[in-house]
Order: structure tokens, then sequence, then C-alpha cells
């Protein structure tokens, strides 16, 4: 009787320890686990990717970039990055491809209307990187006025505009007139 009472024991015990030890896995989070937020992570690649650009370690800058993008495709900040990446890089045609997508994303994103115009005037494509940096200048809540317009002055130097060049440092100074480099290049004129 005892070998038996002991024998069910260990067949209960064996039988629970089964049931135990099996299970399914039906989420692959770990319990506590905060949930993963794609767009912060690719704000964090983005950060990477900028930083390593900056030092001029463009292949990490792109890696960073491209898992950025990866991440959070819809993101206008991810093809303002990229955009800048390819800027800098040299590859002026992916670099509007991807100015242009960040606008088609956001199109009241001032910053992205900025950086494309001066781009555009680097390029020498002059008429519509005014456009744009026009059109940042009237974004609503936009800071950096006096940036746009110092960047459109420096279009309007780069196409011998003197007039127009004047005009938009007499603007720059109006929203900004603490602005170093507006007033060595209001020196040289």
């Amino acid at each position: 009787m005892r070998f038996s009472w002991l024998a069910g024991i260990g067949l209960c015990s064996t039988l629970l320890f089964g049931c135990v030890s099996e299970s399914t896995i039906v989420d692959s989070k770990v319990p506590g686990e905060r949930p993963t937020d794609n767009k912060q992570i690719a704000r964090t690649r983005l950060s990477l990717g900028l930083n390593y650009l900056q030092r001029g370690e463009t292949s990490q800058a792109r890696f960073n970039l491209e898992k950025a993008r990866e991440l959070a495709p819809e993101m206008p900040e991810v093809d303002n990055a990229l955009a800048y990446y390819y800027q800098q890089v040299g590859e002026f045609e992916q670099a509007e491809d991807a100015y242009r997508d960040a606008l088609r994303k956001d199109h009241n994103n001032a910053d992205t209307y900025n950086n494309f115009g001066a781009f555009l005037c680097q390029i020498n494509k002059f008429d519509e990187a005014e456009e744009l940096l026009l059109a940042a200048v009237k974004r609503p809540g936009y800071i950096r006025v006096a940036d746009s317009y110092e960047n459109l002055a420096f279009c309007a130097l780069g196409r011998k505009d003197f007039e127009k060049y004047q005009q938009y440092l007499e603007q720059a100074l109006r929203h900004n007139g603490v602005k170093h480099s507006i007033e060595i290049g209001r020196a040289h004129v």
C-alpha cells in the first residue's frame, strides 16, 4: 500500500511537472518589458547617423540612417536626414529625391523647406531655392526665420543679385540682430 501511495505521488508529480514545463509562447515580449516604439528607436538611429556623419564616418552614418528608415519609413525626419547625408557625400540627385519625399510626407515642415532650399542654392538651382526658402519663412511657428533669410541672401549672392542680397541680409538682421555671420557678410558688400 505504501508503495502505491508513493507511486501515485510520483505519477502526479510527473504529470504536474510535465504540464508546467510545456508552454506555448504567444507573445515574444518578456513580462514587464516596455513595448518598443519604432519611432523612438528611429530617432535614436537618426541621431547616431548624424553624429557619425559629423565625424566623417560615412559608412556608419549611412548604416544608422538606413536602419532608421527601416524602422519608421513614414517619418519625414528620416528623409530629411538621408537627404543631408546624400548632400554631404555628393549624391545630389538622391539628396533632392529625399528632400522631396520629406516634403511629401510633411508639407508644413519649415526646416525641410529651409534645408532643401539651401541645398538647391548650393547646386545653383536658385529660383526653386528662393521659393522654398520663402516658404520656410511663411510657415507658422517657424523660429529660424533669420537663418532662412540668411540662406536667401547667400543664394542671391550666388546668382550675383546684390540688391536682393542686401535686402535679405536686412531681413535676417531684423529677425535676429545678433547674427555674427550676417555682420561679417554685410561688411564685405
